[in-house]
């Protein structure tokens, strides 16, 4: 997780300044888990910026004039093959370590992170390995989690052997996911592009001659084909680009703080005041740009588009709010993630507007740093509570009708038995 200036933090530049370093970190030459297949089109796009990092081994910043113009129409320049990643022989420790399992101190040490765990998942798995989650794979993982603990200390218990109970290991395991699905997309287009097994060798020397033509072979495969195709129509739903650079929102939410402090000395508003949810507001921020010729935000007509749809849900949760009682809480929402950006992005999708969001267990606005369960943790709690109230009260009115209905069943019985030996008289 490359973080290059969250160390020595942004001072007091305007956010076109920010935004313009941002840029040209992302247009730096990407390290090998920097791109993705384009399968799982928000979750993929963020943790591949996450992704991009450098472990200090050796890689060739220099680049190759080239055709094309940037957007100040100099002449674009064409990247450099570097050399490929090497995993050190250096046991290190981190110091912290967050409450989604993923390293945060020291610095130095968590830039290099995800490169290195590229190096393990590749030094370890064949390239036609798939899905590494599956029930099956389970002594895959258990060595590559030998290997990460070779590599790093933690400063967290990570003994127990339940996936999902081992933050540490899940979050690892997610980057070496995004590594392997990396690592296949780039190999694939080589392969498309006509490079022979020799020059693909060169850059990714785990790869033998055999895996080679068995990868191959699936490469040129109906069914990759229409599966390689799904995942473009995904893509295609995806809401602009972002421009957030290597470490994504985690990076990114400093400069903007430190952009909204310099415009309040300035006398100025923040940017985007109309959003007042963090959420919403982090995620246009990401998808607009300061133009250099004209100084201006700028963006892409579907984020404009966008905009109109998400001004009508807010407008519409105003006047649902106003007319449920400013002194009542809101009870309308049917799940945790209901609000009027997840709605307006679902509309932008053609979905219904209550469906569940599409980020593939990661929060829109807040990146990789942030896990879906746990963002909408408290919307569950808040939603089964009220159901277990609804239940409680249900039961009690039963148990209170008991008396009734037994006083009820022995009036008719009494009753019936009268009435029988009348008739037997």
């Amino acid at each position: 997780m490359a973080d290059n200036d969250e160390a020595g933090g942004s001072g007091s530049k305007p956010f076109w300044m920010l935004t313009d370093e941002m840029e040209v970190m992302e247009s730096q030459p990407r390290r090998d888990d920097g791109e993705d297949d384009g399968t799982d089109p928000e979750y993929r796009a963020d943790d591949a910026a996450d992704d991009d990092t450098t472990d200090g081994a050796g890689e060739d910043d220099h680049t190759t004039d080239g055709a094309g113009e940037d957007d100040t129409g100099k002449p674009k320049k064409l990247r450099r093959e570097h050399r490929p990643n090497v995993l050190s022989t250096v046991k290190q420790a981190f110091t912290e370590v967050n409450a989604s399992g993923q390293p945060t101190a020291p610095p130095e040490l968590v830039k290099g992170y995800s490169a290195q765990l590229g190096c393990i998942l590749r030094s370890t798995v064949s390239i036609n390995t798939e899905n590494l989650r599956h029930p099956d794979r389970a002594n895959l993982r258990t060595l590559l989690f030998k290997k990460l603990h070779e590599r790093y200390e933690f400063p967290v218990d990570c003994s127990e052997k339940r996936l999902m109970r081992n933050k540490v290991h899940n979050a690892a395991l997610t980057k070496m996911s995004t590594a392997l699905a990396s690592w296949r997309n780039r190999v694939k287009k080589m392969i498309n592009s006509g490079e022979s097994y020799e020059k693909i060798k060169e850059s990714n020397p785990s790869i033998t001659e055999q895996d080679y033509a068995d990868f191959k072979i699936k490469c040129e495969s109906e069914s990759t084909s229409d599966s390689s195709q799904w995942g473009k129509d995904m893509r295609k739903l995806n809401l602009g680009t972002h421009k957030l650079g290597p470490g994504g929102f985690r990076v990114a939410q400093p400069k903007w703080d430190a952009a909204d402090e310099e415009r309040v000395k300035n006398g100025l508003e923040p940017l985007f005041p109309q959003y007042k949810n963090k959420q919403t507001r982090n995620f246009l921020l990401a998808r607009y740009r300061i133009d250099p010729k004209t100084k201006e935000l700028t963006t892409t007509p579907d984020v404009k588009q966008f905009e109109a749809l998400l001004a009508k849900e807010i407008a519409a949760e105003s006047e649902k709010e106003a007319s449920s009682g400013a002194g009542s809480t809101s009870s309308s929402q049917c799940a945790p993630w209901d609000n009027p950006l997840n709605r307006a992005l679902n509309a932008h999708k053609k979905r219904d507007p209550l469906s569940k969001p599409t980020s593939a267990g990661r929060v829109v606005g807040e990146g990789c740093s942030m896990k879906w369960s746990e963002y909408y943790k408290s919307g569950k709690k808040e939603k089964k509570a009220t159901i277990d109230e609804k239940e409680v009260a249900h039961l009690k009115a039963q148990v209170a009708q008991i008396p009734t209905l037994v006083e009820e069943q022995v009036r008719q019985q009494v009753q019936h038995i009268v009435e029988t030996q009348q008739r037997t008289q």
